[in-house]
Order: C-alpha cells, then structure tokens, then sequence
C-alpha cells in the first residue's frame, strides 16, 4: 500500500522518504512443548506475527541501523490488527517493530532505494 508524505521508520534511518510498504499478517497455530526435561522446547502459545516491508528511498547512506534493532514507525496508514487501532504506529500495546533485515541502497532512478522487513508478534511486545 503506498503511504504518505509523513510516514516514518524511526530516526535511526535518517532522512528517507518512504515509497510503499506491504503488510502480512499470519495466524499460525499456537505449538506445544513434546519434550520434557532440562532441555525442552519452550512452548510458542501464539506465533501470530504481524510483517511490514518498507521500501524507501535514502540519502544517509550510513545511517541504516542493524537488524534485530527496535523502532517507532509515524505516519503509517491507520489499520487496526488484532483488536488494536492504529496498530502500525502504536507501541503501548504491542511495542516496538522489530528489524529481521534491511537491504543496502542501491542506486536506481538517481535516488538510492532500499527494502527493510520488519515484525510484530501478537503476544510478545518488544520495548
């Protein structure tokens, strides 16, 4: 979906314009520990996640933050997920968006444009 002229990934991007993003949401069945013992695996109750993909186009070519870094998107468009309005922007509820990868510029068009995915779990809200 293309957004406006505000929306944001967080400071840590530096100056960006960004182009469109795309949303995915999943539903995945909950998972149950088989194991028993020390060495069990730890029960995932909801593997809901929420996905966005950004592109957007940068001139701070070294201001683009790691993956498995924490950030506050503005301005996204306002669509309620999961019982929570706004849930792009919000992060009272569902905290932060997590980075899971983000590609270099490239150069294409005269501008330098980049991907960056990042998530969202239902029960999990990262701070």
């Amino acid at each position: 979906m293309y957004v406006g002229a505000a929306a944001q990934l967080g400071a840590s991007f530096g100056v960006h314009v960004v182009e469109e993003i795309s949303l995915n949401v999943t539903h995945e069945a909950p998972v149950e520990s088989q194991v028993a013992g020390a060495y069990a695996l730890i029960a995932i109750k909801s593997a809901s996640k929420m996905e966005l993909t950004a592109t957007f186009v940068t001139a701070d070519t070294g201001t683009i933050p790691d993956a498995a870094s924490l950030h506050t998107f503005s301005g996204m468009p306002s669509v309620t997920v999961w019982t929570t309005a706004d849930a792009l922007n919000e992060v009272a509820v569902r905290g932060k968006w997590l980075l899971t990868n983000v590609s270099l510029p490239a150069q294409s068009d005269a501008v330098a444009r980049a991907t960056a995915t990042f998530v969202k779990y239902k029960d999990i809200a990262m701070t």
